[in-house]
């Protein structure tokens, strides 16, 4: 029951009361309660009044209510579009970062991937690139350190990027892969997967490309003992069909497996130093030329679309210096590979002490010698149309001849075009005079540093 029926019921109640009162009291009575009848009218009335007024209240605080609610979800809806936008905003923040140091790598650094089209190597912006840099060095000829067992740091190789230098060369000997002559195909990646893959990830992080080579035989003669540089294989076991088989299985293992893992390496050379001081037969050499050469390229191929770079023999008595053998026994018909000789000439490798060095004159003839040496490549390079790389060179003195010699083959180099991979970025704890980049106390070899930065460029204008 409302308040108003129950106000209705008793004013009714009231009035019957009346009724009755008024045949049973005195007259005189009835001027009282007519005023009572007025009275319970008028308080009716209020009552009624406040009832419309108590619901006007409700209906406007309902109202108030809705609109409330609707502001709450509106602002809890502006909550979720801020926070949207800003994620938003946040992701396209960090997009133009990274476009805008892609801008300032594009104006300061070559962008991989490359490729190789007619005598020039390519970056992904289009500008012709010309592969310079340093032979990583342990003296294992691996990633794994720089002074004796020491691994390399990021401070080492950052260096090189300070220097304005983008590109780095290691080696990898396939008989540290795989180790026994009587486990065919098995490897040990664990060597690959710490200590070299820790190598290959701070070249990454120092932002160097890496061109990765890979090792068979320093010498024939001296396989299978400790210094051997480095066990088992030979260059001639490759160049066999059981022997090529067996090495093409394991370029094409550990090339997927470094792809699978890294970005930073740009290019890959299958074979370092063929026949590195090692006699070959005229059995052998054909060999080489029409299945080694091809076969191995093929291998890589079948892994990877990146540049390869090949290499003639260097045999035992060229003391890595003839650029004859360089000819178009060596031309295979895949277009993105690179042709590699060696341009130490002249030097006495075996040079222990100052004296051993003989002087470098400078003279005409000299100068000229160079030019006649360097001018073999540039001749292979014209005719079949194909890039060039040094695949090493390098000085072991400050003395002022050498400079002189090295900065005439770097002249030369930078006036056809044509990479190089310094020998070798690093140091030994050891006596005489060596190829390192650094003294034994960990100070660069100045003289020979300044010369490399004078001619680093590595963008062909």
């Amino acid at each position: 029951m409302s308040s108003k029926d129950l106000i209705i019921g008793l004013v009714i109640g009231a009035l019957i009361g009346n009724l009755a009162a008024y045949y049973l009291i005195p007259r005189e009575t009835d001027d009282i309660h007519q005023t009572i009848i007025d009275e319970l009218e008028e308080r009716l009335e209020q009552l009624q009044t406040e009832k419309e007024d108590l619901e006007q209240q409700l209906s406007q605080l309902l109202a108030e209510n809705r609109q409330l609610s609707n502001e709450l979800l509106q602002a809890q809806g502006i909550q979720l579009d801020y926070e949207e936008l800003q994620a938003q905003y946040q992701a396209l923040s960090a997009e133009l970062a990274y476009e805008q140091n892609r801008f300032i790598q594009a104006l300061t650094e070559p962008i991989a991937p490359f490729t190789v089209h007619g005598k020039y190597v390519y970056d992904s912006m289009g500008r012709k690139v010309i592969m310079k840099g340093f032979q990583l060095d342990n003296g294992k000829y691996d990633l794994t350190g720089v002074k004796d067992d020491d691994p390399y740091t990021l401070e080492d190789l950052q260096r090189i990027k300070d220097w304005g230098f983008h590109f780095v060369y290691n080696e990898l000997w396939w008989g540290k892969v795989e180790r026994y002559e009587d486990q065919r195909g098995v490897y040990d990646y664990n060597y690959v997967l710490d200590d070299f893959q820790n190598g290959i990830e701070l070249c990454e992080d120092s932002g160097l490309h890496l061109i990765f080579r890979f090792r068979v035989s320093a010498e024939d003669a001296r396989s299978g003992q400790e210094d051997a540089w480095w066990g088992w294989p030979t260059a001639a076991y490759v160049c066999t069909p059981e022997g090529l088989t067996r090495y093409c299985d394991f370029l094409k293992s550990t090339i997927s497996l470094l792809e699978s893992r890294h970005d930073n390496i740009v290019a890959y050379m299958p074979w370092q130093w063929p026949f590195h001081a090692s006699h070959y037969n005229e059995e052998q050499e054909t060999f080489f030329y029409d299945n080694v050469v091809p076969e191995i390229v093929e291998a890589v191929r079948s892994v990877t679309d990146k540049p390869i770079i090949i290499a003639p023999p260097y045999p035992e008595g060229v003391d890595f210096n003839d650029l004859n053998n360089l000819d178009s026994r060596i031309l295979v018909s895949d277009s993105n590979v690179i042709y590699a000789f060696s341009y130490y000439h002249p030097v006495v490798h075996g040079a222990q002490s100052e004296n051993d060095q003989p002087i470098w004159k400078g003279n005409d003839s000299d100068i000229e010698e160079q030019g006649r040496l360097i001018g073999l490549a540039v001749d292979f390079s014209e005719i079949y149309d194909v890039p060039l790389n040094v695949l090493e060179f390098g000085i072991k003195i400050e003395r002022q001849d050498q400079l002189d010699k090295l900065e005439t083959k770097l002249q030369l180099l930078d006036e056809n075009n044509v990479g190089w991979c310094y020998w070798v970025y690093s140091w030994y704890e050891s006596g005489g005079i060596t190829f390192n980049l650094f003294y034994p106390d960990g100070s660069p070899k100045k003289g020979i540093v300044d010369l490399l930065i004078e001619y680093g460029e590595w963008q062909i204008w």
